[in-house]
């Protein structure tokens, strides 16, 4: 079970992992578990795929904010439907902090091992010894300077984001914003279009997805298309391969955006 807040790292180091210690015929994802009795039919297809084999194979799980359906998944490979759970299956689960919390106690019937990922000191001094090897950093003197102005906490992503840029995240969307908003004063903009990215950064800043078609009309955006293409360049927002969601690129820039936005000085 790898858990940590959102921008650690989690899905990646998975994919990772994967990708080192196991054949592409032997690694497999679990993307939706729709229920207790989907769960059950998955787990039983997996069982009966890995007693069949003599290979280990591994099942990923990147658990999705607020599913608690993936418990019974990992609860039915893990005690085999009554008979002996094959040795050469493993599961790795990926899921953030707050829904391990929310899931910990309905793991007492099956063991696991757990690692929390959180961005420590010299962790971040191996990363930027890396980065600094292969790009000029010409703001920052060294590794304790850098340390010092990222505030010597907080995710991985946006410590690396940092690194390659002048700048924090969060002073990055703040240019951003404060741009758009003078376009809006401008009247080049409609402020609709802003209204529109704030209720999609609030959202997703709950790892939520937005109905595009719903959105845009109850906002009364009057180019949509125009406006997501703008969103989308500007790397605020993003739609679902089937074009019918909108979310954030991640919840890390969803939350503050929101924070920006929703500012009680802020008419927007």
């Amino acid at each position: 079970m790898i858990h940590g807040a959102s921008g650690q790292g989690k899905t990646a180091l998975a994919y990772r992992y994967c990708y080192d210690y196991f054949p592409a015929a032997w690694r497999y994802r679990v993307d939706v578990i729709e229920s207790p009795s989907h769960a059950l039919r998955i787990a039983l297809a997996l069982l009966g795929h890995a007693k069949a084999i003599p290979c280990e194979i591994v099942v990923f799980i990147d658990v999705q904010p607020g599913d608690t359906q993936w418990v019974e998944l990992v609860r039915s490979l893990s005690q085999g439907q009554g008979r002996k759970t094959p040795e050469n299956i493993k599961v790795l689960v990926t899921l953030r902090e707050e829904d391990w919390r929310r899931s910990f106690s309905s793991l007492g019937d099956f063991s696991c091992h757990e690692v929390e990922l959180m961005l420590q000191k010299e962790e971040a001094k191996g990363i930027y010894q890396q980065i600094r090897a292969d790009h000029s950093m010409s703001h920052l003197i060294g590794f304790d300077d850098a340390w010092d102005k990222f505030g010597g906490t907080g995710p991985l992503l946006e410590f690396v984001y940092f690194l390659h840029n002048n700048e924090t995240l969060e002073k990055r969307l703040k240019s951003q914003i404060t741009r758009l908003q003078d376009e809006i004063r401008a009247g080049k903009m409609p402020s609709e279009e802003m209204d529109l990215l704030r209720l999609v950064s609030f959202a997703t800043a709950y790892e939520a997805r937005v109905d595009l078609s719903q959105l845009i009309k109850s906002r009364g955006v009057k180019a949509p298309q125009r406006a997501i293409e703008l969103f989308e360049k500007e790397y605020l927002l993003r739609l679902t391969e089937d074009g019918k969601q909108v979310m954030a690129l991640h919840p890390i820039r969803s939350t503050i955006l929101t924070e920006l936005l929703t500012d009680s000085s802020s008419p927007w």
